[in-house]
């Protein structure tokens, strides 16, 4: 990290220290090769000891650290929506009518 990385960071990150390596590989065309998970590329960008994905498709992209395999995180796109949305609805419902409930008793006494 350098003297200004750190400043940029806000102090967060000292400078001289050490980051963990990222590699980013984008296309923009469905047959392109893109490296594999677990290995990145070379120097020359050729696909890395991981072998290669294709782009669009179920293959991986980038290396990581840490053992994992390369895999995109999850960010819940199979949750049930529908599911949640009626206990989204029920709990506005809920919440409407104990407002209407304190307002009548308060109207009241």
């Amino acid at each position: 990290m350098t003297e200004a990385g750190a400043e940029a960071f806000g102090g967060f990150y000292a400078a001289g220290a050490e980051r963990d390596p990222v590699d980013l590989s984008v296309t923009v065309s469905e047959d392109a090769q893109l490296p594999g998970g677990n290995g990145g590329s070379d120097t020359g960008g050729a696909p890395g000891p991981g072998g290669s994905g294709t782009a669009g498709g179920a293959g991986t992209t980038g290396s990581t650290t840490g053992g994992a395999d390369g895999a995109l995180a999850s960010i819940g796109s199979g949750a049930p929506l529908g599911a949640l949305g009626a206990a989204a609805a029920v709990t506005a419902a809920a919440g409407a009518g104990v407002v209407v409930a304190v307002r009548r008793r308060r109207a009241l006494g």
